[in-house]
Order: structure tokens, then C-alpha cells, then sequence
């Protein structure tokens, strides 16, 4: 079977469990990503390649993302490692990302990454920013396994360390930073009903999900790690969780942040708050 034909049939059978234009997107991912084909490709493929194929299209018709079947994804341009152990990077984030890279002009600055999960936040701003001092922190073991890996792939040198953000005790030694990023867990239990089936299925909860009782607890604790522990003058950037924006807004308000400021996604969502210390 040539390449187009398997990208067709791929397609058709995706069909069944997703819309027409995703069945789409997932079966181009895995000719290109998989064969290095283009999916308009007369080129055969070999029966082992063929034995692959059936293997991946099984595990996708349950749903699983493709990231995970096919253990990488894209973010800003660069390829990482994923597992189960990590959140999908996201379209979102970049929109986080772009706004250190932008407003950081390739200083000599301190970098943390609060939440790390895959890494994709700190290996992309000091793959962008090489004078960069970054550093992500997760309290996940297996996720950090993940983030050392993905720095060696990109070739950029991370410091990663276990870490607790809710445990205060951590905090001490911390030193201070220049910019402060975080992805926290912020999906309340309450409003599970509305992810996406398979986020919910394969994805970490522990990275996804928040207790209904204090669904803003790492906003507020990241909070107020950053009053001690932000450079004078330094920024904090959270993504947001479109319906609870404005109340993270108005906490750093509270908490006596300046120049609070909320940033829309390419979707129009409020997706970003940008702070400074």
C-alpha cells in the first residue's frame, strides 16, 4: 500500500470517533511523523511499516492522543518527549511563552518554571534565550525524568529539582528570581464534565485537576512565593483557566502585584496574566 493510500484509509477510519478536519490532522501527524512521508505520497510502505501503522491506528480509535502513541509532540517549533506522566503541550501555553521571549530581549536572567511537567516552558525560553538562567520545579518524579530528557534532546542545559510548591518549607533557600512562569493544575473537579474525554482519560490529573473547595490554591500560593522570592521589578506569568481569570487577577491585585494584566489566546480567551513584582 503506497502512502496516500494508507493516509486515506487512516483518515476514513479516524472518522468514526473524531470530526472530519482533526481525523485529518492526526493521520498527516503520523505519515510525516512516523514514515517522513508526506501523505500525498506514492511511495510504498513496507509490511513492517504496515504492522506499525495498524498498531498506532488501534490505540488512536480508543482515543488516545497521538502524542502519547506516538511519544512526542510540537511546541513553538521544537519537538519533546511525552508520556502519561506529562501534560500535552499545548497551543495555549505558547501563548505564555511568546510573551517571556518577547519581553526579555535575551538578558542575563533568572528563570522558574513552577509546574514543569514536560519542560516545554523553560527548554523553549532558553532555547530562544541562551543568556538565560532557567530552572523548572515539579513535585513529580516521573515527569522530571521526561523534562531532563527533553533538554538533552534540544540541547539545552535545565536546572530540575523535586519540588512541592505547596509545601512552604520548600521555599527556604530559594534564592531570588528575575521571572516567574507557571502552568498550575486549575481545572475544578466541578468542571471536569467539560474536558475533553480523552484529556481526561490519559492525561495526569494531578497536573489537570484542582479541589472544588480552593480551586485557586497554586495561583495564591505561587502568589505569595513570589512576594518573597521575586526580583524587585520582576514579572510573574500564570496561565489562566478561562473562567476564573479575572478572580486571579484581582488576588494579585490584592496581594499588592503591579501592572496586572490579562492576555487573550489566538481563540480570544483570557489565557495569560502578566504581573510585576
Amino acid at each position: 500500500m503506497v502512502t496516500a493510500a494508507a493516509y486515506r484509509h487512516l483518515t476514513q477510519q479516524l472518522s468514526a470517533v473524531y470530526d472530519p478536519a482533526e481525523a485529518q490532522s492526526i493521520a498527516r501527524i503520523v505519515m510525516e511523523d512516523v514514515f517522513g512521508q508526506s501523505p500525498n505520497s506514492d511511495k510504498a510502505l513496507a509490511p513492517e511499516q504496515l504492522d506499525l501503522l495498524e498498531n498506532i491506528t488501534a490505540r488512536l480509535l480508543k482515543k488516545e492522543p497521538v502524542q502519547y502513541v506516538l511519544g512526542q509532540a510540537d511546541f513553538y517549533g521544537l519537538k519533546f518527549e511525552v508520556s502519561p506522566a506529562v501534560l500535552i503541550p499545548r497551543q495555549e501555553t505558547e501563548v505564555l511563552v511568546h510573551q517571556i521571549i518577547q519581553h526579555t530581549a535575551d538578558r542575563s536572567l533568572q528563570f522558574l518554571d513552577i509546574g514543569t511537567g514536560s519542560g516545554c516552558i523553560p527548554i523553549t525560553i532558553k532555547k530562544h534565550c541562551p543568556n538565560m538562567t532557567a530552572s523548572g520545579w515539579d513535585i513529580s518524579p516521573a515527569a522530571l525524568e521526561i523534562a531532563r530528557k527533553n533538554a538533552d534532546l534540544n540541547g539545552v542545559e535545565i536546572r530540575w529539582q523535586q519540588i512541592d510548591i505547596l509545601n512552604r518549607n520548600a521555599w527556604e533557600n530559594a534564592g531570588k528570581w528575575d521571572i516567574i512562569a507557571s502552568n498550575p493544575p486549575y481545572i475544578p473537579l466541578r468542571e471536569s464534565h467539560l474536558v475533553p474525554d480523552h484529556v481526561a482519560r490519559y492525561e495526569p490529573h494531578l497536573a489537570l485537576f484542582v479541589d472544588d473547595t480552593d480551586p485557586l490554591i497554586f495561583y495564591r500560593t505561587i502568589l505569595d512565593f513570589a512576594i518573597e522570592h521575586l526580583s524587585p521589578g520582576g514579572r510573574l506569568y500564570f496561565e489562566l483557566n478561562e473562567f476564573n481569570a479575572g478572580e486571579v487577577a484581582e488576588l494579585a491585585r490584592a496581594k499588592g502585584f503591579a501592572e496586572v494584566t490579562i492576555l487573550r489566546d489566538l481563540r480570544g480567551k483570557e489565557r495569560v496574566l502578566r504581573v510585576r513584582g
